[in-house]
């Protein structure tokens, strides 16, 4: 078969075997929308620093 030979020349260029590639999980518990929110909340707070804070809403709604 042509996979073979492609795995044979692999071994013979390289000089190591062939293995199929294995993803490394960074961060098993953690869930693709976990990440979006603490990608977006990392965006957020670094657009806010250095802005005084604006006050509570409840102070506006309080005049």
């Amino acid at each position: 078969m042509a996979a073979e030979g492609a795995v044979a020349a692999y071994e013979q260029i390289v000089g190591e075997r062939w293995k199929p590639f294995e993803r490394q999980i960074e961060n098993a518990g953690a869930t693709v929308e976990r990440k979006a929110a603490d990608l977006q909340m990392a965006a957020l707070a670094s657009a806010n620093a250095g802005r005084a804070s604006a006050p509570p809403v409840h102070w506006a709604l309080s005049l």
